[in-house]
């Protein structure tokens, strides 16, 4: 989420890497070889991190889809440590 719940807009996301382009490409910036590994590697976690991202909010919609209860409670939290546990 961005500022203050806002989701960050398709635009926005898409200026970081216009910006590495033009960077590259028209004004001639040096992108050797480290700079590429660390590019890719950069890449891989933030897809690594959406798709964790959006399974996990997936799995959150399903269980308050089945049991509207556990909506209220977060499935961080270890049974034990809820307050619902006796």
């Amino acid at each position: 989420m961005g500022v203050r719940g806002r989701h960050v807009s398709s635009g926005r996301a898409a200026t970081l890497p216009f910006a590495f382009f033009v960077a590259v490409f028209i004004f001639d910036e040096a992108f050797g070889q480290a700079l590429m590994i660390d590019f890719q590697m950069i890449w891989c976690a933030l897809v690594i991190f959406t798709v964790t991202s959006v399974r996990q909010a997936r799995s959150t919609r399903r269980m308050a889809a089945q049991d509207p209860d556990s909506a209220r409670l977060n499935p961080e939290i270890s049974p034990a440590a809820r307050p619902d546990a006796g």
